[in-house]
C-alpha cells in the first residue's frame, strides 16, 4: 500500500492487489519473449556457422583436407583431424570414380554404394565406424588411436576396386 501511495485504512487498499496478478503476467510475458529471443539467435547462429563449413567444405580437395588433418592434429585437436581425414577418403574415392562425394549423403549411403567392392567397402566401413564413434558419438580420441585411424584411411587410400 505504501509502494502505490495508500493508506491502510483506505477502502481502496485491496485494488493494490488485485494488480499484482496483471504485473506477474506482463513479467512472465517479458520473461518468455527473452528465453525465445535467446533460443532464436542461437539458431540463427548455428545455421550460419553450418553454411560457412558446408561451403568451406565445398572447395576441398583430398590432399587439402589431409593437409588440414595434419595441421589439426598436430595443434591436438584429434576429432576434427579424423573428421577432416574421413573427408580427404571420401573426396579421394570420388576424385578416382568410386563414389559420388556429396554432403547431404549419409555415411551409410557410401557404404552402399561401394557394398559391391569388398575390397573397397571392408576398409571403408572399418573408417566409417571410427568416424562416427568419434564425430557423432564424441568418443574420446588421443594421439594414438588417432594414429591408428590414420593408418585405416591410408589402407583405404591404397585400396584398388
Amino acid at each position: 500500500d505504501r509502494l502505490f501511495g495508500r493508506d491502510r485504512g483506505s477502502s481502496s487498499a485491496g485494488s493494490g492487489g488485485a494488480l499484482i496478478p496483471y504485473i506477474a503476467a506482463i513479467l512472465l510475458v517479458l520473461t518468455l519473449a527473452y528465453i525465445l529471443r535467446g533460443l532464436f539467435v542461437d539458431l540463427v547462429k548455428e545455421a550460419a556457422l553450418d553454411v560457412s563449413a558446408q561451403e568451406s567444405d565445398a572447395n576441398l580437395t583430398s590432399e587439402t583436407a589431409f593437409k588440414k588433418a595434419q595441421t589439426l592434429s598436430g595443434a591436438g585437436d584429434y576429432r576434427t583431424a579424423v573428421r577432416y581425414l574421413y573427408l580427404s577418403s571420401l573426396l579421394l574415392l570420388d576424385e578416382r570414380g568410386l563414389l559420388r562425394y556429396d554432403h547431404s549423403r549419409t555415411n551409410r549411403e557410401y557404404l552402399q554404394s561401394v557394398s559391391a567392392h569388398p575390397g573397397l567397402a571392408n576398409p571403408l566401413r572399418s573408417v566409417v565406424d571410427v568416424f562416427d564413434r568419434v564425430w557423432y558419438g564424441f568418443e574420446p580420441l588421443d594421439e594414438s588411436t588417432y594414429t591408428q585411424y590414420e593408418e585405416k584411411v591410408e589402407e583405404l587410400k591404397e585400396q584398388k576396386p
